[in-house]
């Protein structure tokens, strides 16, 4: 991907009420076009603010199907299950009624699930990034051994991968293909720590292998929406 554009906020909560419109905007847009719509996200701390304004705006949410860039093989009571996360902070309003697809299923294991997964993978209309302070994003890390896989352009996949930093719990994580397949790209990041990582990251050259994000950043061959508040 390259930088289309970088939307700055001043403050988080500004960021959250913009972006959780451009979202709604393309989700809704889709489902009219197709009858249905697809939207990829991420975990962690940085997106429940948004998945609060969003999962409140009125949309067909019983079209919109969600998944997840990438997932974390813990059950969905673990405290560090993206699946509760979503279903705490975006499945709580209005989008309850949205369709949830996780990557990981705990009955069949890490390798069966990336499987299962890839098979039904469908590109998603929107996907939300995000970036750690290491540069990682999605469950691609620097000094992981499936980082190479990860990173490699040839066919859209799930694959089976490794955290190097906390938590340090196995994941199953789109592929650089299958982020690139999606029809709307951002990637969302918060604090001034990230905003820094961000811009070493987006000067030509940088090895992807040290910065994953690098790769996304500096493909001329796709686009990426930025949105950053500190």
């Amino acid at each position: 991907m390259s930088i289309r554009a970088t939307h700055s906020y001043a403050d988080r909560s500004d960021l959250a009420g913009d972006l959780a419109w451009v979202i709604a905007n393309q989700l809704l847009a889709a489902v009219e076009e197709t009858g249905q719509a697809r939207i990829a996200v991420s975990g962690g701390i940085t997106p429940k603010l948004l998945f609060g304004v969003l999962g409140d705006i009125d949309l067909p949410w019983e079209a919109i199907n969600i998944t997840f860039v990438d997932d974390r093989c813990v059950p969905t009571d673990h405290d560090q299950s993206n699946v509760a996360l979503v279903q705490e902070f975006l499945m709580n309003g209005m989008a309850a009624n949205a369709n949830l697809y996780p990557l990981f299923n705990a009955e069949l294991g890490q390798s069966a699930s990336a499987a299962a997964a890839t098979e039904q993978f469908a590109p998603a209309d929107i996907l939300l990034l995000g970036m750690g302070e290491d540069a990682h994003t999605a469950s691609l890390f620097p000094g992981s051994q499936q980082l190479a896989a990860g990173l490699d352009d040839l066919e859209p996949a799930i694959i089976a991968t490794d955290a190097t930093a906390p938590p340090l719990l196995p994941r199953l994580t789109m592929n650089k293909s299958a982020i690139d397949a999606a029809g709307l790209r951002i990637l969302h990041i918060e604090g001034q720590a990230k905003r820094e990582v961000f811009e070493a990251a987006k000067q030509p050259n940088t090895d992807p292998m040290l910065s994953p994000i690098s790769a996304f950043l500096n493909d001329p061959h796709a686009d990426i929406e930025v949105y950053w508040a500190p």
